[in-house]
């Protein structure tokens, strides 16, 4: 038996939550892509690959996903914390007790802001178009250029790349504000300028 990643475990439970209140039932790939946004703000504020605790890998489509965040989907399935009608879930009411539970712990507090703002990106912005950027940023543009199947990863170049990027917005926004939301946003726009204004993600 796989063991289990507890912090995708709680990831897995604060996106779903998220999802659940935003968009209504969620599938696995959302999961997985909020799971992955989230670790890129945690690079935002300067956090090393480690921080996170679990990695990436591109599908073959190149899209990001964790084996981790499937893994614990399958978890919560069984433990009743998710239900699964089709290919959609909803988070139960164990499942919303178990992540307020979590979110106090402090191994899983310091997470809070970035899966925060990740889900919160869709106040502003529709699910596609952050999808869409998301699959544009520096590491899964270099990886689907490569063999590279892992993403985030300091061996990775491109994630010299995206930390120069995020310099770049963190001087253009200017803001103090400790809130992540904004430079959230932000970045997912930047991804969507023409490929000749985005310099970066070539």
């Amino acid at each position: 038996m796989e063991s289990i990643n507890p912090y995708a475990i709680y990831d897995t439970l604060f996106v779903g939550n998220k999802l659940q209140r935003y968009i209504g039932d969620f599938n696995s790939s959302e999961v997985q892509l909020f799971c992955y946004f989230s670790c890129l703000l945690s690079l935002y504020e300067g956090n090393p690959t480690s921080f996170w605790g679990y990695k990436f890998i591109k599908n073959d489509l190149g899209v990001p996903l964790s084996t981790d965040v499937y893994n614990a989907l399958d978890c919560l399935l069984r433990n009743n914390e998710l239900e699964k009608i089709d290919n959609y879930y909803q988070i139960t009411s164990e499942g919303k007790s178990k992540c307020n539970i979590l979110s106090e712990l402090g191994r899983f507090e310091n997470r809070n802001k970035y899966l925060e703002a990740a889900c919160e990106s869709l106040l502003a912005l529709p699910i596609g178009y952050i999808r869409n950027s998301i699959i544009s940023d520096p590491i899964v543009r270099a990886a689907n250029n490569s063999s590279v199947r892992t993403l985030v990863d300091e061996e990775n170049g491109a994630v010299a790349l995206l930390y120069d990027q995020f310099e770049l917005l963190k001087e253009a926004i200017n803001s103090q504000d400790a809130d992540l939301f904004v430079p959230a946003v932000t970045w997912l726009k930047y991804l969507q300028l023409p490929k000749e204004v985005n310099q970066d993600a070539e």
